[in-house]
Formats: C-alpha cells, structure tokens, sequence
C-alpha cells in the first residue's frame, strides 16, 4: 500500500443516558485530547492529518 499512514488511539467511555467520553491519542507526537461528541475527536483528529480547509462528512458517510 502507498500513501501515508496515521495512528491513533482511541478510547470511548460509555456513559448513562446515551451519553459517552473519550481520549484520543496522536501516536507520532503523543498529544492526547478529551472529547464529548465525535465533532471534537473528528476536530483532533483532521488537525494531525492535515486536510486542507473543512471537511464535509458525505450523507452515507458513517462516523464510528
């Protein structure tokens, strides 16, 4: 496979009410951060990859 490569770690607490919290971890610079929703995760997550711009999520496009 060609193409670059990123890994991260990921760590979802499942909460009462539906609700959840996690961590995310870049593993090349070792930054870590605490979200609440996806958009936060997905926010830390585009920061370290790099995208240009905003990242529109397709209608089929699933977050998980």
């Amino acid at each position: 496979m060609t193409g670059k490569y990123y890994t991260f770690i990921v760590r979802i607490h499942d909460e009462s009410g539906g609700k959840f919290r996690g961590q995310i971890q870049h593993i090349r610079t070792q930054e870590e951060a605490h979200f609440e929703n996806f958009k936060d995760m997905k926010a830390f997550m585009v920061k370290h990859i790099g995208l240009p711009g905003k990242v529109v999520q397709k209608k089929d496009e699933h977050v998980v």
